[in-house]
Order: C-alpha cells, then sequence, then structure tokens
C-alpha cells in the first residue's frame, strides 16, 4: 500500500492536483475567515393599496398596518453590508377586503432589486390581523338650544339656520351613537340682525359630545332680538257737554320691536296717534296708528 502511494507521488500531475486542491482548500479557510455569512435585519417600509378601501366605503379601525416590515436577510458580510431599505419593496393587498369584520391579511414575501448575493431568510411581521368597518352616512336635523338667558320681554325670532340638515358620514359604530346634532346659541351674547358661524355638536343619547364629529359641522344660525312693550294711547280736546271719557280700548296692547339691545333697552313702550275726542257724545272706533 505505501508502495502505491509513493508511486502517485512520483508522478508530477498527481503532485500538481494535490497541490491545487490544497490551495483551493486554504482559499476557502481564509475567505471564511475574512468575509464570513452574517445574518443581518432591515426594516422596510410598507406599501397598501389603502385606496382601494375608500372606493368600497370601508376603513381600517383600531390597530392600523405596521409602517415597516422588517426583513432578514443572510450573505457574506461584503455583500449585506451594501444592501440597504432601497434595495427592497414589499406590500399588503387589501383588495380581497369586501366587507366588515376581523380579517388576517398576509404580507407579500419582498422583492429584492439590489445585485447583492444574498438569501432572504423571512419576513416579520408575515401577516397582520385588521378589523374593518364600513362608513355610511345618515341625515339629522340641525336643531339649536340656547343657553344663557334674555331680559324680561325679550325674545328670539326670525331665527333661521343653515343648513337645516345634514349628512353625517363615518364608522357604521360611530353613527348608531348618535343622538341628535345640536348649534347651541349663547343669549346672553344675543345682539339684532345676529349672524352666528357655529360648530355644531354631534351628541350622544346622553347629550354628551362625541369626539369624532368634532369640527366637522358648521353651522349658520341668523336671527332677529325683539322686544314686548305695551301701547299707550292719548286723547286731545273735551268731549260734547254732559259727556265724559269712560274708557279707551285698544285691540293692540303690545307690540314687538326690533333691534339691537341697547337701542331696546331704552324703548318702555310705543305710543300711538293722539285721538281728537272733541264733541264727542258717544262710542267710536277708529283705526289706531303707531307713531
Amino acid at each position: 500500500m505505501n508502495k502505491l502511494i509513493n508511486n502517485l507521488f512520483e508522478k508530477d500531475s498527481v503532485i500538481k492536483i494535490v497541490s491545487i486542491l490544497t490551495a483551493i482548500l486554504i482559499w476557502f479557510v481564509v475567505l471564511d475567515a475574512n468575509n464570513p455569512f452574517e445574518e443581518r435585519t432591515i426594516a422596510v417600509p410598507l406599501t397598501s393599496n389603502m385606496d382601494i378601501l375608500q372606493s368600497r366605503s370601508l376603513q381600517i379601525v383600531g390597530t392600523q398596518l405596521p409602517t415597516s416590515v422588517d426583513i432578514k436577510i443572510k450573505g457574506r458580510r461584503s455583500n449585506i453590508q451594501g444592501v440597504t431599505a432601497n434595495d427592497f419593496k414589499i406590500a399588503v393587498d387589501l383588495s380581497g377586503v369586501t366587507d366588515s369584520g376581523y380579517k388576517r391579511i398576509s404580507i407579500e414575501q419582498p422583492e429584492y432589486t439590489g445585485d447583492k448575493d444574498i438569501i432572504i431568510m423571512g419576513i416579520s411581521p408575515s401577516s397582520v390581523s385588521l378589523n374593518f368597518e364600513r362608513i355610511i352616512g345618515k341625515q339629522y336635523p340641525v336643531n339649536v338650544e340656547f343657553t344663557g338667558s334674555l331680559p324680561a320681554g325679550y325674545e328670539i325670532i326670525n331665527l333661521r339656520v343653515e343648513p337645516s340638515n345634514v349628512i353625517l358620514e363615518e364608522k357604521e359604530s360611530s353613527i348608531s351613537q348618535v343622538s341628535k346634532v345640536v348649534a347651541y346659541v349663547n343669549l346672553d351674547e344675543a345682539d339684532d340682525n345676529k349672524e352666528l358661524v357655529i360648530r355644531g355638536s354631534v351628541l350622544d343619547d346622553d347629550g354628551r359630545p362625541l369626539k369624532q364629529f368634532e369640527g366637522k359641522v358648521p353651522v349658520i344660525v341668523t336671527f332677529n332680538l325683539a322686544k314686548k312693550v305695551p301701547v299707550t294711547v292719548t286723547t286731545t280736546g273735551k268731549p260734547a257737554n254732559d259727556h265724559y271719557l269712560k274708557s279707551i280700548k285698544s285691540s293692540l296692547s303690545e307690540v314687538r320691536v326690533i333691534g339691537s339691545r341697547s337701542v331696546l333697552d331704552g324703548i318702555k313702550s310705543i305710543s300711538a296717534e293722539t285721538i281728537d275726542i272733541t264733541d264727542k257724545s258717544e262710542s267710536f272706533t277708529i283705526p289706531l296708528i303707531i307713531k
């Protein structure tokens, strides 16, 4: 046996082959030492076709899609060190979502667009559990409710609200909580020909504002400030002999006066034109003319 081996090594071709194999083995040993296999995790932005949900009147509630996905790669150190997040494309497809409810959505396998020799080991997360709700619209009347108070004799007239009805669009679970839409007007600040731009309040059954609708219901409320005041009637002249004025009965005992609060505060009554009773000997009726 030893003789056979000695004979082989006496041949130049065998020695050359052995030398080459030994060199290759040494090269691999050096390569592994200087440029070993390593693993690395890269956070890559996650894209989606979220717009398809809007076209189907659906919305994600609660836990949202992750903004990025961790991709685990493996390769020689010199290769993986040159890999960046820009070398990958990863997306989640929402086209299969057609109705509301909880669904587990798989994240597609990443696409590597770089030129390095690497292996993709896996992604995290590989799927997400999402809750989808349908967006619905419902019409509600806008009610005007007053806070504060007016002085005695004052009132609000010609009240108008625009729009008189609003359509609220939100998640089905949010719409189900809506009881009414209210525009609050503070009477302590009421003045003539007031036009108020108000943020309408959307309330639940307990009268609590629903925060998801804050600022979504602009309302314009217009009105006039009026004051009820008595009508005073005076006379001039003297009735016929042996006659006297017993009483004056007016079909209009009071009137509403429209104006600013500063003007109305100074009005205590409204006078009608003076009635002439000169030589009157019997009861009579005359049109009452307000000055």
